[in-house]
């Protein structure tokens, strides 16, 4: 890769950040962040945090999400037990929770993008939020009548970076995701995000958890 072209990309990202700490899906706000986008942009900067030349500039976006989180004590603060909150996809005072989006409560999607980010960091990975955001996973993922590939794609991240989940239940996903495989080969599209990027996303997911 173009190291020149690619700290350029990399700056441009980093310039996307809002003062709140979170992205959107062009330039973010403290009205507007979305959290769907910024889990994708920290699984980048989780990448990059390993590799010196962009370690610290990565860590340095990895810890103002992480701050904003802990200050939203209505889903996402360390005190809290579970993720209640009537932000969607977003982050501030007066949320814009738009009807249809995922609520940020016990056992959602948006729980499971909000514990990926918060496991990207040691010092943010060990809290009572992040063990009771497990649990909550774990019964969610093992109780849904289908299998949701987006849900379990930032849970099984969050155990790639530390967070431990048992052995048994891992088996269990595993069980679970060949079992939701197609005849053809693919994954069927069971959450609203990979409806929108359709079945070669869903396959494409199917495969990355299958590794």
């Amino acid at each position: 890769i173009d190291k020149d072209a690619f700290q350029k990309l990399f700056q441009n990202i980093l310039s996307k950040q809002s003062e709140t700490g979170a992205w959107d899906y062009i330039d973010a706000n403290t009205e507007r962040n979305d959290m769907s986008i910024s889990a994708w942009v920290c699984l980048g900067l989780n990448l990059l945090y390993t590799q010196m030349e962009f370690k610290k500039e990565a860590q340095n976006a990895l810890i103002k999400i992480n701050k904003m989180l802990i200050r939203d004590k209505r889903g996402a603060g360390d005190n809290s037990v579970t993720t209640k909150a009537v932000g969607a996809y977003t982050y501030g005072e007066d949320p814009n929770a738009t009807l249809g989006k995922i609520l940020r409560s016990a056992g959602t999607t948006m729980q499971a993008i909000i514990l990926f980010i918060k496991s990207t960091l040691p010092e943010y990975r060990l809290s009572h939020w992040v063990e009771t955001a497990k649990t909550d996973q774990i019964k969610a993922l093992t109780s849904a009548p289908h299998f949701s590939l987006y849900q379990a794609f930032f849970v099984l991240l969050s155990q790639k970076n530390g967070v431990n989940f048992p052995a048994a239940w891992l088996l269990n996903t595993y069980q679970s995701l060949k079992k939701e495989q197609l005849d053809d080969g693919s994954w069927p599209l069971t959450s609203p995000p990979i409806q929108f990027g359709g079945k070669i996303m869903a396959t494409a997911m199917g495969l990355t958890l299958l590794q």
